[in-house]
């Protein structure tokens, strides 16, 4: 069991807190910091470093980490509301967000050398770290890149990717980042979403709407947003 360790002095509390010992027996936490994960590995990575943008630096450090050895990785606000047991049999799994978008904060696990994180890993050997446009470089835009281009949907369903199952967000998501959602029998865990890489803004009542839209009937909400992408660029 892996735990997103950059510059979180208090991570054995937080494991306690969100990982207790009912839900996480037979299993160590291990800290992943700049101690045991070389941030020089990838350009991003280091760069991330330099800018002190540590949510960044983890993205890359925890699929090494999955990749060299096995086990599952969760962020430091995800809670654990089962035993991890319900996973331990599967070869690979992660968790959707919304409809075709992965996030691997909200938790994943591997055995070693997965070919879907070697190809994660190569697209980050691939790009430079922008801190101007972050928003197009989190582990949810790199990751769903990869997966969509392996078969994954374009909706909110458990889905399969060779070995690799793909969570419907009821498992690790079921509280949206923009507010609502429901925990169910279902639930393994829940991402909290404390975003320490950019704002914590609100989403606006559209923006609420599109996601809630994609996350239900999300072919209708890319037809409205291709309507609307034509009429922005036709009055331009």
């Amino acid at each position: 069991l892996l735990k997103d360790g950059f510059v979180v002095n208090t991570i054995l509390k937080e494991a306690d807190l969100f990982c207790p010992n009912s839900v996480r027996i037979n299993f160590t936490i291990y800290q992943i910091n700049e101690t045991n994960f070389d941030v020089n590995v990838t350009c991003f990575s280091k760069k991330a470093s330099e800018n002190k943008k540590w949510a960044f630096v983890s993205d890359v450090a925890r699929l090494a980490t999955i990749y060299q050895f096995w086990g599952f990785y969760f962020d430091t606000d995800v809670k654990l509301l089962k035993p991890l047991d319900v996973l331990s049999d599967l070869h690979e799994f992660y968790g959707l967000q919304n409809s075709g978008e992965v996030n691997t904060g909200s938790g994943f696990g591997a055995e070693p050398k997965s070919s879907l994180i070697k190809e994660q890993l190569e697209a980050y050997s691939d790009i430079e770290f922008c801190i101007e446009d972050l928003k197009q470089i989190t582990n949810v835009k790199m990751a769903s890149t990869i997966f969509k281009k392996n078969g994954l949907k374009a909706v909110d369903k458990t889905q399969y990717i060779g070995s690799a199952i793909i969570l419907s967000s009821k498992y690790l998501t079921p509280l949206h980042f923009w507010g609502g959602g429901k925990i169910d029998k279902d639930t393994i865990a829940v991402h909290q979403f404390g975003n320490t890489w950019g704002d914590n803004n609100k989403a606006s009542f559209l923006g609420k709407t599109r996601l809630n839209m994609r996350l239900k009937s999300p072919k209708l909400e890319q037809l409205i947003s291709h309507i609307f992408w034509l009429i922005f660029n036709k009055e331009k």
